[in-house]
């Protein structure tokens, strides 16, 4: 049983007295240098529709997405 759930999970983390165990991502995108990276769209994507927007392995904020949508004339 636990076999299985480990060919199935995603990321494990362990720590001393919790373990964290997520689903498997259903995107996943990297640049040239193995870095988490996608241009206006998630870099990182789970099922239930968590997402990570990344740009050559560094987080985009959310402020930073929010430029990124605006019409370049308005801002």
């Amino acid at each position: 049983m636990l076999q299985n759930f480990m060919q199935h999970c995603g990321f494990v983390f362990q720590f001393e007295k919790v373990c964290i165990v997520c689903d498997r991502p259903c995107k996943l995108s990297f640049d040239q240098q193995n870095m988490l990276h996608a241009e206006g769209e998630p870099a990182l994507q789970f099922p239930d529709g968590y997402s990570v927007y990344a740009c050559h392995g560094r987080h985009a904020s959310q402020q930073e997405r929010y430029y990124e949508e605006q019409d370049p004339d308005s801002v």
